[in-house]
């Protein structure tokens, strides 16, 4: 995942400059440098001595005796030799002693380097000999782990460390501590294939400690958790926060025990606050049962998954923790709130900076995603002996503030993480942008892994990739290379053990791969390159094996050749020859698509044979698909294609006020999609409901056969002849596709000057046509509308959408309810395998976020499936609703698929609500769902349940493999250019109708709050609706309604 501005800059008026660089980074707050960790921690024990500061199963330490013994051993690690600045290691596990000795190396002056107990043999001998500690602190049992270590070591539990102790002062004079003193070393997962250390010193954790304790509310009543491994720099936030605010902290004895036992923990102990456990911990808590005095949760270390935090966040004060280790701990805290993405990590702590930058250092818009870099008093030091490394991802930070300059804050740290800026200044995150991964909270290099595997006997190469299974669990898959090839059988158990098990003695937990996939060769693109994404396809040996009737793997041509030939009824095909100039239109490029083998399906969908519109092409593209070559596979391979089509025109300038008055008693409105189903009804609306002249966008010759094809449109739809008022009704000749919508400069500033209110319904629509084909006058066709609405004068927008742009999420989060607030990035990845219009209308949407957040006035309508007008019957004839009604009809059966819902409304309630709703100033920039309230809603075998027992038609429920066979061989039927929705495997083996069932209700609670006193009654699909609209469609009706 790359910024989805790679390539391109932004240019920003000096207003929003000024905004993001400084407005939002407005994070200068006094605070004194001098205080170190150690200082704070000693003003706490001044106060209160006697207060509780440990406790670790039955035993407590109060703050008077912590100091005390702290004390001491600071005394003992002088005399070993430590000084300021100096390394001191130490491998303990959870006890009291290991809190004393890590307070009582700061108080030596020096640096401790964590090493955590269950890491493998090889790894902490690694990293002792990188830091080159000078002393290591362990215990008796740990001794021998350490055989190969040179320096001196302390063991906490001899019986001399514990009899010298005893004789030392418990009253210590502490060295000069400075700002700039190195506080400690972690190590994190390395680049290079090494774990490497990060340096950070005191002033960098003393700014942290200053505004952490105000979002987690941590003071001297509270109860603390201390659970994180202190291999981990957020262990600073629950282990040394706690005591600096006087807390009591309660030591977890096992942070490897999660669940019930982690659970009965908390309870037992009446803790009040987690300062912080990572999301898949949390996960494993029960979050039904009461959480007693549980109060606050700091989450953090990798995303927290939206269903997750609705969980917790109104049980307790749920916090979003983000910062990498070069930024100390966390650099940016968000309470959890309903107003705001669940991806949210707020604004950067006191005396920090966010820069969120595109791929040539340039800062971003808001709304745009780019790489975020950190600036500021926590930035640490670098990497422990690597200054090569330091310069390259700690780099002078050219958006300095004076300020930052005179603190000597002149560096910013590279984050490797993808975010965007919203509109209030919060910053969400998006992802990362590098080899990094992170695994149940863990960061991982995939190198390190792969360097560790080809340095076993008889491991010639190895690439390691992350898995996500269907409930985005991320594992590690190892494709490895053998000097005895392809193994098989007992032999590749046998192998898989050995590998395993030498691994175990080499990695954490974490990082062992959960699959090994032994192969001859690895696969390699055009550029010689290993090839990634053919690793989670196959082989090229297997593609081959599995290929349909002996077909080889480069004879694709011939085969789409030849089934071209039958379906156009032509011989003579080159391989050049374009699809739709030899005839082709989309029912025969259906029958096309039908035809093609298996193998083939499983790599293109039926929307790419609009998009590769030759035998060449074809070929290739399906090519490309079974060997994962990157170079031949089309960039919608991941749904960073939408994301980089996220963008307002950069000459667009939105400017100014927008007069109230203008919105609710409009004078002059401009419409599109007045010759569409919705439009035309929309425009009846605006005539009844409004005084305004309605000037329509209409795709015709002149202005004359503009208003004719509105005429004829409202004939077609019933609407009557006394709404069709020929005087207010205003066409104007466009397109949507065209720069300033096809209109000539004069009209088009005329029109800036005197419209008040948008509405844009037109678009192109589409279940069948690809992403590619509806772009330009889609997205397109909305930059358009957005520089109409913002020239000259401010005008508000109202943007109709659908709520398909949460696409089939539902069927991974197991969800029921979607609010008119909740975040659609979450539907992101799931858009890849949707259709083209929804992929459409979701980067509208966001681009219209970005109008808004420069100051347009919008409204978002998103609408539901809109089926019929109530009392008409009036609907589109050749919708895929009303297609599929015919199917059904005409072959006596229907599909038994669970909770498959379409939100089908009416379009009368759509449009009298979306005027009604405009009209109010106060909807300006926010989003209402036009669909059925949850008790209205009628899913599909409701829908012909009720044809059936109401109205007296013949169907017969059926498994949906046998409804299928009804008609999908049958190229005549009226359904079947619709076919791919139901046979193309878009996730788990399952088609795109298939993976919508049981998908999400639509809370409409904005669109109820605002019809309130209005007389628009919800939308409900009575029989009266359901009898009307067959009747339009032309279906005999066998049975009355029963009423």
């Amino acid at each position: 995942m790359k910024p989805s501005n790679e390539g391109t800059s932004f240019m920003l008026t000096s207003a929003e400059r000024k905004k993001i660089l400084r407005d939002f980074n407005n994070t200068l707050t006094p605070f004194d440098k001098d205080l170190s960790l150690v200082h704070l921690i000693q003003q706490r024990v001044r106060r209160a001595p006697e207060s509780i500061a440990l406790v670790f199963q039955q035993e407590s330490l109060t703050y008077r005796q912590l100091d005390e013994q702290s004390n001491q051993w600071a005394y003992l690690l002088q005399q070993a030799g430590v000084g300021t600045d100096s390394l001191v290691a130490f491998c303990l596990p959870p006890s009291m002693e290991k809190i004393v000795c890590m307070l009582a190396i700061l108080k030596a002056g020096a640096a401790y380097v964590p090493l955590d107990t269950n890491l493998p043999q090889a790894r902490l001998e690694y990293m002792l000999k990188d830091a080159q500690a000078p002393v290591l602190i362990t215990s008796v049992r740990l001794k021998t782990t350490f055989a190969a270590y040179n320096g001196r070591i302390l063991l906490v539990d001899d019986d001399a460390t514990v009899a010298a102790l005893r004789s030392l002062p418990r009253d210590f004079t502490l060295p000069p501590i400075t700002p700039g003193s190195l506080m400690y070393v972690i190590y994190t997962s390395g680049t290079t294939g090494k774990p490497k250390g990060v340096m950070v010193e005191h002033e960098q954790v003393t700014n942290f400690m200053q505004c952490y304790g105000d979002y987690l509310q941590i003071d001297a009543t509270t109860k603390a958790l201390q659970y994180t491994s202190t291999g981990f720099d957020a262990s600073a936030a629950d282990l040394w926060l706690p005591l600096v605010a006087g807390a009591a902290l309660f030591l977890y004895p096992d942070n490897r025990i999660t669940g019930e036992e982690l659970w009965r923990f908390i309870k037992e102990h009446e803790i009040t606050a987690l300062p912080f456990i990572s999301p898949s911990v949390l996960a494993t808590l029960p979050a039904t049962e009461n959480t007693g005095k549980l109060q606050t949760i700091c989450v953090g270390g990798e995303a927290c998954p939206e269903p997750l935090v609705k969980k917790w966040k109104d049980r307790v004060r749920l916090v979003n923790g983000y910062g990498p280790t070069e930024a100390t701990i966390l650099v940016s805290c968000f309470v959890y709130d309903d107003a705001h993405p669940a991806a949210t990590i707020g604004r950067p702590n006191a005396n920090c900076s966010f820069y969120i930058l595109d791929a040539n250092m340039q800062v971003v818009p808001i709304g745009e995603t780019g790489e975020l870099y950190i600036g500021g008093a926590q930035v640490a030091r670098g990497y422990w002996g690597q200054p090569e490394l330091t310069q390259q991802k700690f780099m002078a930070n050219p958006f300095a503030t004076e300020e930052e300059v005179k603190n000597n804050w002149k560096r910013m740290y590279q984050s490797g993480d993808l975010a965007r800026y919203l509109p209030d200044g919060n910053v969400e995150f998006i992802g990362r942008n590098d080899t990094q991964v992170k695994i149940r909270g863990v960061r991982i290099e995939l190198g390190e892994v792969e360097n560790v595997l080809c340095g076993l006997p008889g491991i010639v190469q190895a690439v390691v990739i992350v898995h996500e299974d269907r409930y985005d669990e991320r594992t590690l898959l190892a494709c490895v290379v053998h000097e005895e090839g392809k193994l098989r059988g007992e032999r590749l158990q046998q192998v898989t053990q050995e590998v395993r098990k030498a691994l175990q003695l080499e990695l954490p937990a974490q990082m062992i791969p959960s699959a090994f996939l032994f192969l001859e060769k690895l696969p390699v693109n055009a550029h010689g390159k290993i090839n990634k994404q053919a690793l989670h396809l196959g082989s090229r040996e297997v593609i081959e094996a599995v290929f349909p009737d002996g077909v080889g793997f480069h004879e694709c041509e011939q085969v789409i050749k030849a089934i071209w030939s039958e379906v156009l009824q032509q011989k003579d095909i080159n391989v050049t020859d374009n699809f739709f100039d030899l005839g082709g239109h989309s029912i025969l490029i259906t029958q096309v698509y039908k035809r093609l083998p298996a193998i083939f399906r499983a790599k293109v969908t039926l929307p790419d044979l609009f998009d590769y519109v030759t035998i060449e092409a074809l070929a290739a593209k399906i090519r490309a698909g079974l060997t994962g070559d990157q170079e031949l596979m089309r960039s919608e391979a991941d749904e960073n294609y939408l994301l980089k089509d996220v963008y307002l025109s950069p000459d667009i300038e939105i400017e100014g006020t927008i007069d109230p008055e203008s919105v609710s008693n409009p004078k002059n409105i401009f419409l599109t999609g007045a010759t569409g189903f919705v439009g035309c009804h929309l425009l009846a609306e605006l005539l009844t409901s409004t005084t305004a002249d309605i000037y329509c966008l209409v795709r015709a010759a002149d202005e004359d056969a503009a208003l004719e094809r509105i005429r004829r449109v409202f004939k077609d739809n019933r609407i009557p002849d006394e709404q069709f008022s020929e005087s207010r009704i205003k066409p104007v000749t466009g397109d949507l596709t065209q720069y300033q919508l096809g209109i000539a400069d004069e009209q088009f500033d005329m029109l800036c000057d005197i419209i008040d209110v948008v509405y844009h319904s037109g678009s192109s629509v589409s279940y069948i046509e690809p992403y590619n084909y509806m772009k330009g006058s889609n997205i397109g066709g909305l930059n358009e509308i957005i520089r109409l609405a913002s020239a000259r004068k401010l005008k508000c927008l109202a943007l109709l959408s659908t709520v398909a742009v949460f696409a089939w999420e539902s069927y991974d989060t197991q969800q029921y309810f979607k609010a008119e607030d909740d975040n659609t990035m979450q539907g992101l990845k799931y858009l890849k395998k949707d259709i083209g219009y929804a992929k459409t209308k979701w980067v509208m949407e966001q681009i219209l976020a970005l109008a808004a957040a420069k100051g347009l006035p919008t409204v978002l309508f998103r609408l539901g499936f809109v089926m019929s007008h109530s009392q008409t019957g009036a609907n589109g004839l050749d919708q895929m609703w009303s297609m599929l009604v015919r199917n059904c009809i005409a072959n006596k059966a229907y599909p038994l698929i669970v909770g498959i819902k379409e939100e089908l409304v009416t379009v009368d309630y759509v449009c009298r609500a979306m005027v009604h709703i405009t009209k109010q100033p106060n909807a300006i920039g926010k989003k209402f769902h036009l669909t059925p309230r949850v008790e209205d809603d009628v899913d599909w075998i409701e829908f012909f349940t009720r044809l059936k027992e109401n109205f007296g038609f013949d169907l017969k429920a059926l498994r949906y493999r046998e409804w299928m066979e009804l008609w999908e061989n049958n190229e005549d039927d009226i359904f079947y250019p619709y076919l791919s929705l139901f046979i193309d495997e878009v996730h788990g083996g399952r088609s795109l109708v298939e993976v919508y069932q049981n998908s999400y209700h639509f809370h409409c609670d904005n669109t109820l709050a605002f019809l309130k006193g209005s007389g628009i009654a919800p939308s409900k699909i009575t029989n009266e609706v359901m009898e009307a609209y067959l009747r339009f469609l032309g279906i005999p009706v066998p049975g009355k309604a029963a009423v």
